[in-house]
């Protein structure tokens, strides 16, 4: 897999710098301050690399997963600037780690022998950089960038986004037996429902600008800070919150601290204190285990703190109550109780548009 990433990283990159660099970064950027750009927008000559695949049967039948973690790290060749008007910020030291998920689905004995790929992220990756040149007279600092640049990613390769490719359509096998339904590509069904409620922290020193961002793929969610409940200590955290589970096996609960930003004018940036994540199911293990006790379902995530904040050691952990429901298609049984519906809805294309609206996004 090294040797093909080696080769086709010319044509992925250009379309990583033209797509999502100079595409959708790019439009956030002049939208966050007008006149904000890239003047050079290039992430070199050094491929990423893959480590640690491994191969496990996939949710469908006919179907498998080969799961990478890939590491980014752009070297001295790349050549990214942010520029307003005649100021100038190079982008260095840049490192961008991640869950890769390459899911092939519908293998069959004809050709093609997989009938599709899909390409995703199973959390959200890891992006770290630094600012060079005159990084401190322009209005978005790094951290505001990089959480903007992550943003973007999920949005378009974290469960349950995904990138496909549709081989029996590529490869003209429409009246092939066994021709791959396209909502099985698309759209397959999540594993379950999680509910969480944060219900305190330790290790750490609290304050009534504090809160705790959750996020399952790129499903993201937030608590209130007790400033603005007006309760008092963690009970301003405490409300339910739900997330769907895309992929059981290799999605994790990604929970952050942060202080919220008061005094950010153009642009606010909240600072994130720690930092810290647990596999979805080590989570439902821990509610088990809690559950069989006779306590409330409980779980503690270990969280660690930032070097900008509380240091590269401090350490601190997250509590929180919650249960996991796994989804059916099936019909439910008589007699079987309460039963939850999830609704899903994909917006696959949108034809018939006018010319003028070509292009344009919605």
């Amino acid at each position: 897999f090294q040797g093909i990433l080696d080769t086709v990283w010319p044509a992925i990159r250009g379309a990583v710098e033209h797509e999502l660099l100079e595409g959708s970064v790019a439009l956030k950027l002049a939208s966050a301050v007008p006149g904000l750009r890239f003047s050079t927008a290039s992430l070199g000559n050094e491929p990423p690399q893959l480590h640690g695949a491994r191969t496990v049967p996939g949710e469908q039948t006919g179907s498998m997963c080969t799961i990478f973690d890939l590491g980014f790290h752009a070297g001295s060749t790349i050549n990214i600037c942010i520029a307003l008007g005649p100021v100038r910020a190079s982008i260095r030291e840049l490192t961008f780690r991640g869950r890769l998920c390459l899911h092939c689905v519908g293998i069959k004995p004809r050709k093609p022998v997989i009938s599709g790929l899909r390409f995703f992220f199973t959390n959200q990756p890891t992006l770290s950089f630094q600012f060079g040149g005159l990084a401190a007279a322009l209005p978005m600092n790094a951290e505001k960038l990089r959480m903007l640049v992550l943003k973007v990613i999920s949005d378009k390769f974290v469960l349950p986004h995904v990138r496909s490719l549709h081989l029996d359509v590529i490869s003209g096998a429409f009246a092939e037996a066994g021709f791959l339904p396209y909502h099985k590509l698309h759209s397959p069904a999540p594993h379950g429902l999680l509910r969480l409620c944060v219900m305190g922290l330790d290790g750490f020193p609290f304050a009534a600008t504090h809160y705790v961002n959750l996020r399952v793929g790129s499903y993201q969610q937030a608590t209130d800070t007790p400033a603005a409940t007006g309760k008092q200590g963690y009970s301003g955290w405490q409300r339910d919150f739900g997330f769907a589970v895309d992929l059981l096996l290799d999605q994790d609960l990604q929970l952050e601290l942060y202080d919220k930003d008061k005094e950010g004018l153009l642009l606010t940036t909240d600072r994130m204190l720690a930092h810290g994540s647990v596999s979805i199911n080590e989570l439902i293990n821990q509610f088990r285990a809690s559950a069989k006790s006779g306590s409330m379902p409980l779980a503690r995530v270990e969280v660690r703190g930032t070097s900008s904040s509380q240091g590269p050691r401090a350490g601190g952990v997250v509590t929180v109550a919650g249960s996991y429901q796994p989804l059916s298609s099936a019909q439910p049984a008589k007699g079987a109780g309460q039963v939850t519906y999830l609704l899903q809805v994909i917006v696959d294309c949108v034809s018939g548009m006018n010319e003028e609206r070509e292009k344009k996004h919605f």
